[in-house]
Formats: C-alpha cells, structure tokens, sequence
C-alpha cells in the first residue's frame, strides 16, 4: 500500500526514513525536513529539498547560524557522539515552524516559488561555504526559508 500511495501522491513530505527514496524512484517531488546528517545525503536532484533541523550551542544555548554550520562541519557529522563532542544539540522543529515551511513546500510544487535577489545572494554563499567541505560532498538543494533563518 505504501508504494502505490507514493507513486499516486503529488509529492512527499519525509525526515528520511527509508520509504520516501521511492519518491524519487516515481519522480515525485520530495522535501526533506528535520535531518540532521544533510551532508551525507547521497541524493542531489531537482525535485529534492532539504531543511535540516536546527542546531543549539549547548555552551550559548543559541542557535547555531549558518556560518557556525559550516566552521563547525556539521553537514558532515553522522554521529550522536559526534554532536555530542562539539556541544551541539540538534533540535527538530516544532509544528508551527512546519507549518511556517509548508509555504515554502506547497509554492514550489506548484512552482510558483520565487526566490529575491536577496535569497540568491545567500545562495551563493551558502554554495560557496558548501564547496568548501570538499568535491566528493553532493551539494543539496537547501529550503529558502531555512537558509533566510540561519544565514546572518
């Protein structure tokens, strides 16, 4: 049942579970949220988007920016402890800031998403930190709206 629902559905909402690769297998667009290895994601498409979860500095308690994602590598830790060691909490969003992203995720399927010139901009900063983790990592198509929140 569950893979003629996704060959059936529109798109696919997941946190990475296993089930929704079929989306891709399909051609259905996907959108990932709240994943905390993004890095490490062999999976780089179009049709594919990320919105990794948010990061705490247990030492601050603040929220970690994008900047801090990149100097601390953290796209590319795939370990408890390893978020453990450099006092990082990984935290999931709550049901408000899913439904804030579903914006995002209901415009783009319809593509009707436009990104400002702004949006561009970070962008590119955001590809160009991305670059600097090393050419064998796949580069993800990151939500605006996660890369607007982190970026300062």
């Amino acid at each position: 049942m569950d893979i003629y629902l996704i060959s059936k559905c529109q798109f696919v909402i997941s946190s990475g579970t296993g089930i929704d690769a079929l989306g891709e297998v399909f051609r259905k667009p996907t959108f990932y949220v709240n994943l905390c290895q993004f890095g490490t994601m062999n999976i780089t498409s179009e049709r594919i988007n990320y919105y990794p979860k948010k990061y705490i500095d247990k030492l601050t308690e603040k929220e970690i920016t994008l900047d801090q994602i990149f100097k601390k590598k953290i796209p590319l830790l795939t370990l408890t402890e390893q978020f453990a060691e450099l006092n990082i909490l990984p935290i999931s969003y709550s049901g408000n800031e899913l439904l804030e992203l579903s914006n995002e995720i209901f415009m783009r399927y319809l593509n009707k998403w436009n990104d400002t010139e702004n949006d561009k901009q970070i962008r590119k900063i955001f590809e160009s930190k991305w670059s600097m983790l090393g050419a064998n990592v796949p580069r993800p198509q990151i939500f605006t709206t996660y890369l607007r929140k982190y970026f300062h």
